[in-house]
Parts: C-alpha cells; structure tokens; sequence
C-alpha cells in the first residue's frame, strides 16, 4: 500500500476503529516494515488523531515510540496534545484534524430521530441519535 492510500485511509473521519491507539500501531507498523518508509512519519502521523488519545496512552506507548522520538515535527504535534488533553475547558475552542472525533457512517433504511440529552462523556447537553428507538451514537462522542 503506498504512503498516499495510508493517508487518505488514515484521514477519514469515517475510518471505523476501536482507538485512536489503533491507528497509531498501525501507522507505525506500516512505517516499521520497510527502512525507507520511516521519513514518510510525519506524512501519516499528522493525521492520527492524539487528541482523541489518553494523557497515558501520549505519554506511554507513543511518547516511547523510537520513530516519534527521532522526528523533532512528530515530538511537537505529540507536545501539542498533551497539552490538549491537559485543559479540557479549551478542547471546544480547538479544531484541527488531529482532535476531531471520527464519526462511524451508518445507513439509516428507517426514522432517524434526534434527541438531545445530558451526555456523560462530556457532561454537557449533547444530541443522541436514535433510529427506530435503538440507539447508534452519540453525535459528539469521540470513539477513540
């Protein structure tokens, strides 16, 4: 796969994962797996989201990263969402790429409805998106 579909794959905000440290191990894989794949670093990891990361997962496993120690962009953009993720009161003023939350696209064949209630994610009043009264997500919640 080349470095441009990884990007586009990556930089979906469709891209269905489990984590955002998902796409992290995978960016990484990808770059591991040939010696000159590893300048392409910056090209992919500017679209992982860490600001959808845990404080411990940016400073644990990705900090640790050796190709996020080596490239000087990749340790400021991890800098960056550290500090994101320490002042939650200033998360919704930011809106990059990096910190939006990947929506999972849905093919709704019946009623949508939407709901607004008091989401304990974020604590904050948040729309809930109902189809047919079987919930499928909360419209602002990250998933990673």
């Amino acid at each position: 796969m080349s470095c441009d579909a990884v990007k586009n794959y990556i930089r979906s905000s469709a891209l269905q994962c489990e984590s955002e440290m998902d796409v992290f191990h995978a960016v990484v894989r990808w770059l591991k797996h040939d010696e000159l794949r590893k300048n392409k670093a910056i090209t992919l990891m500017r679209h992982v989201r860490f600001g959808l990361m845990t404080t411990s997962h940016l400073l644990g496993d990705v900090w640790k990263e050796p190709i996020m120690i080596s490239n000087e962009a990749c340790q400021e953009m991890l800098r960056k969402a550290i500090e994101y993720c320490s002042k939650p009161n200033e998360q919704p003023f930011v809106k990059e790429e990096w910190c939006t939350p990947r929506f999972v696209s849905v093919l709704f064949l019946a009623r949508l409805e939407i709901h607004f209630v008091f989401c304990t994610f974020c604590s904050k009043k948040r729309a809930l998106l109902l189809c047919e009264t079987k919930f499928v997500g909360c419209a602002d919640r990250p998933r990673g």
